[in-house]
């Protein structure tokens, strides 16, 4: 016999924890395989992913153990999925990609030294692409990572019902990112000139996992953003909840990890926006501080403390890694600023647009640039040779303009269209009400804001689990119950008929 209250949240289904284990074993693999720039790791990305998008669709019996209100009934999902607008365009920007594949207007052809591009016969009526190297860059190996991006955002959207499951997947997120940001600051202590001490780069500027500096400064800034959301909703819920601990402060030492490997990533960029990112936290959380009706004394010491104990940690982090060449590459970024010298990154932006104004509605091809950028190429002699040497470029180091290029008109405003409705879709639900929903969106917007000076949607750690985020957000903020709208039954908005429910024990 038991007295007063016996209500006890229902545990999760075991369908949903098996689909939570599929997605964050894919979103942790993907840094670690070199960032997934190679055919093997995008191949097995897009393997995973594949398994989590099945796995999502499986019909669920909800017993009364993993029922809210103690009824049984069969979840249907596949209203869910149909009903999701990204499952959609995604579907038509996959046929998009894929008819380019199947209708190629040039070839690549190529010597002992030389390469160059063979006009074809193809229906001009509908989109072309190129035929190329799938090792290199062609259609089919972009429909790879435009694939496993599409099913990963749609296994998110489907399969996670409660908030409880989101926790969890960003927490292993949380972990996944400090343990390759600490293994970033020991190859940077011990001067490591192969990844993992095992693997030799093409170049020398990787960093932890990552062979490019400026894909490891955007994946780490984009995660730092997630620390620093569950930071701030920690916090929030143990002083609403009135808890006398909370983890908070664990993921607070995540985000001055973090912050330290982009720093020490050497990528400018990076830099310069994770600093204007942990300013904008600091701005909010004054702001908050000095607004709440709650805050005490105490917790201004706690919080100053705090403070002081992570400044502290985080010189001294400074002091045990080659501070000097950070100052370097500072003082480079602010030389490139005052000089008056082209700067060749806006001429590759300039000569990828004229790229794109020679194809506009359907552009030249998924993964067609570096094969068609260098005819454009030579109306810049800046970036065209040095010496005798012709520059080679494989991206424009600008992903608005090289997307533009290769998809086009029509391929663009596809993608286009998925950021307008997830953008509404956050706005109907008062996103910024909620810590972790708005500093997670600011972390993304980061991303996009990089992605204009880099090619960071070219790599598919950093595109799919940007990707991944925004379903999750929008699930979060619906979930929650702090954005103002209230939390609502992911089990109610699943049923969309009477005859997909099966009541009673036979359920």
């Amino acid at each position: 016999m038991s007295f007063g209250s016996t209500k006890r949240r229902p545990r999760l289904h075991p369908a949903e924890n098996f689909l939570l284990v599929v997605v964050a074993v894919h979103l942790c693999f993907l840094p670690w395989a070199l960032g997934t720039m190679h055919v093997w790791s995008q191949s097995v990305s897009l393997a995973l992913a594949a398994f989590s998008f099945s796995v999502a669709l499986w019909p669920r019996i909800y017993k009364e153990e993993f029922s809210r209100n103690g009824r049984s009934f069969r979840l249907v999902v596949r209203h869910r999925l149909l009903t999701f607008p990204i499952f959609w365009i995604g579907a038509i920007f996959l046929c998009y990609v894929l008819v380019q594949a199947l209708n190629p207007a040039w070839r690549r052809v190529a010597d002992a030294r030389y390469s160059w591009l063979v006009a074809l016969s193809h229906a001009k009526w509908l989109p072309h692409g190129m035929e190329t190297p799938f090792g290199m860059a062609s259609p089919w190996r972009s429909l790879l990572v435009y694939g496993s991006a599409w099913m990963t955002a749609c296994a998110v959207w489907v399969g996670f019902t409660r908030r409880k499951t989101l926790q969890i997947l960003f927490t292993i997120l949380a972990i996944n990112a400090f343990a390759l940001a600490a293994l970033g600051i020991a190859e940077r202590s011990l001067n490591a000139d192969k990844i993992f001490w095992e693997w030799k780069p093409p170049a020398s500027y990787f960093v932890a996992s990552f062979i490019y500096k400026n894909h490891a400064g955007a994946y780490f800034n984009l995660l730092l953003s997630l620390c620093a959301g569950l930071a701030a909703w920690n916090y929030s819920e143990s002083r609403r909840r009135q808890r006398t601990s909370s983890p908070s402060g664990l993921f607070a030492f995540f985000v001055m990890v973090l912050a330290l490997i982009v720093i020490f990533s050497y990528s400018r960029a990076a830099t310069v926006l994770m600093l204007g990112y942990l300013g904008f936290l600091l701005v909010l959380f004054v702001v908050k501080q000095l607004l709440s009706p709650n805050r005490s004394r105490r917790d201004i010491a706690i919080l100053a403390l705090l403070g002081a104990l992570f400044g502290g940690s985080f010189l001294l982090g400074l002091s045990f890694l080659p501070t000097e060449k950070v100052l370097e590459h500072m003082d480079a970024l602010a030389t490139s600023y005052k000089s008056a010298m082209p700067n060749d990154r806006y001429l590759a932006t300039r000569a990828t647009l004229d790229m794109f104004r020679a194809s506009p509605v359907y552009g030249w091809g998924a993964g067609s640039f570096r094969f068609a950028f260098p005819a454009f190429q030579r109306s810049y002699p800046v970036i065209y040779s040095m010496g005798n040497m012709r520059l080679y470029w494989e991206h424009a180091h600008n992903d608005y303009a090289e997307l533009l290029a290769e998809l086009g008109i029509v391929g663009t405003t596809l993608l286009a269209a998925g950021g307008v409705y997830y953008l509404t879709k956050l706005a109907r639900l008062h996103f910024w009400g909620n810590s972790l929903s708005l500093l997670l969106f600011v972390g993304c917007m980061i991303t996009l804001l990089h992605c204009a000076v880099d090619f960071n949607f070219y790599n598919p750690a950093i595109l799919v689990t940007w990707c991944a985020f925004w379903p999750a957000l929008v699930r979060w903020s619906k979930l929650d119950g702090t954005t103002g709208k209230g939390r609502q039954s992911s089990e109610a908005e699943a049923r969309p008929k009477s005859q997909d429910r099966v009541c009673g024990p036979s359920a």
